[in-house]
């Protein structure tokens, strides 16, 4: 235990040494900083050791500790001879350490030290609910094999543990994703399996602490250094944890469908809008000759549908329970339906408007702008938020329901008290919402049949995205 604390040193910060030095604090030996010592190098992933130097009798004397296969290699032991002692200890979840000394190159094993970073109490439960979201958590270590199967039972990580020497420079995308553990890696290893995993199609999250895992957590889609890493760690990190474990990953997560939920619905209402109001607006100038809406009826309705769009960021939705990716070819289909509806629907209220009751021009901007508002501003953005029936869970957001309410009231009473256009009367303005709520239903009936076409159409693809999780 003296040899091991004289081969570490608190300036490394790193675990092992700091575990060890603490230890020997404990003993009443004597730390790493004894007056005797002359030399230090610090552990080394490419060698797996570290070493010291101690002046005793006019006579320098080495303390080395480090991996037990190494330092059996250092003093010319047989491996057979401490492979039994090490499986045995490594077995239970422990890091087994051997510690060397001697004069010169004339060293000799001096015994076997055990570390023990049991698992936090929550990695099993953190590890089964990351598998219920659809991720695969691989374990990359550089224990021992022994110790990452015995740790990796203990978290509840199942499957293939890779041989030794399994991450080369020749790592294929179907090797990396086969095992669920890599024991004996170093730093330069997890880089070529982030990259190979990518090179599978996943979306590949890293989590480290130390200078050494900077390169593989930058060239992970989402690098995550963990609470107390190096500031390296952190600034080549995506996401840094401010709390002890790694539970916050399921926040980050969960947190991020929704985002991504919230994304699409915007996308789709978008998509709607641009594709169905400007060639409304041409419409009516091309084929009657006449402005559906004025410039500043143009801006108002910008403006309204602005309100409940903001909101979108504070609606309700659910994540799902697997790794999203772009459907593009749903949303361009179902965006353009509504669309279609929505471009069908605005020409056929102007035309009833104008021609059909014979409301004046100002009269018939009004109703079309009414109309706007209701069906490309609101209708839109709530069959866009739709997965299914437009009823169904999870309902809308509070700031949602506020913002369409405020929307939808400013613009009737401004539409029947003729505040900045001509007015009209409220059984125009029921009317006109009435159409609104049918073309929900037409469009709601759209998109469920589109969507059912789409899944028929394209299942290979369908299954093969579904099939492929992120790691």
């Amino acid at each position: 235990m003296r040899l091991a604390a004289l081969a570490s040193d608190e300036a490394t910060q790193d675990p092992i040494d700091l575990a060890v030095l603490a230890e020997a604090r404990a003993r009443g030996l004597d730390g790493g900083q004894a007056a005797g010592r002359v030399a230090f190098t610090p552990f080394n992933p490419a060698t797996k050791r570290s070493e010291a130097a101690i002046r005793v009798d006019g006579q320098e004397v080495r303390a080395v500790k480090g991996a037990p296969a190494v330092l059996a290699e250092l003093t010319r032991t047989p491996l057979s001879q401490i492979e039994p002692e090490v499986a045995r200890l490594a077995a239970g979840g422990a890091r087994v350490l051997a510690v060397a000394t001697g004069t010169g190159g004339d060293l000799h094993l001096a015994g076997l030290i055990t570390l023990t970073d049991p698992p936090r109490a929550d990695s099993a439960d953190l590890v089964r609910k990351l598998a219920g979201q659809g991720v695969r958590v691989v374990m990359v270590t550089g224990d021992s094999e022994a110790t990452a199967a015995a740790v990796a039972a203990q978290v509840g990580i199942t499957g293939e543990i890779a041989p030794p020497g399994t991450i080369t420079e020749n790592l294929t995308a179907a090797g990396a994703q086969r095992y669920a553990v890599y024991s004996g890696v170093l730093p330069e290893h997890k880089f070529r399996l982030v990259q190979a995993l990518q090179q599978a199609g996943h979306v590949v999250g890293m989590t480290g602490d130390g200078v050494n895992d900077a390169p593989a957590l930058s060239q992970a889609d989402v690098g995550i250094a963990v609470a107390g890493a190096t500031d390296v760690a952190k600034a080549s990190a995506g996401l840094v944890l401010t709390k002890e474990g790694l539970g916050e990953i399921l926040t980050a997560v969960k947190g991020s469908r929704n985002i991504y939920q919230r994304m699409q619905t915007w996308v789709l209402a978008m998509i709607t809008r641009k594709a169905a109001i400007p060639p409304f607006l041409a419409l009516a100038l091309l084929v009657w000759g006449i402005f559906a809406l004025t410039p500043l009826l143009i801006v108002l309705f910008m403006l309204l549908g602005d309100i409940a769009t903001f909101a979108l960021s504070k609606d309700n939705v659910t994540p799902s329970t697997t790794p999203d990716r772009w459907m593009v070819r749903s949303l361009v289909v179902n965006g353009l339906g509504f669309a279609a509806v929505l471009f069908a629907a605005s020409g056929a209220v102007f035309w009833t408007a104008r021609y059909g009751f014979g409301l004046t021009i100002g009269q018939t901007q009004t109703a079309s702008f009414l109309w706007l508002v209701f069906a490309g501003g609101q209708t839109a953005l709530y069959l866009a938020r739709a997965r299914g029936v437009f009823w169904a869970r999870p309902h809308p957001g509070r700031w949602l329901v506020w913002a369409s309410v405020f929307d939808i009231a400013a613009a009737a009473v401004m539409a029947n008290q003729g505040w900045l256009m001509t007015p009209i009367s409220w059984a125009w303005i029921a009317g006109l919402f009435g159409a609104s709520l049918a073309f929900l239903a037409i469009g709601n009936a759209f998109r469920l049949t589109a969507t059912t076409l789409i899944r028929h159409l394209t299942p290979t693809r369908a299954a093969a995205q579904a099939a492929q999780p992120a790691s």
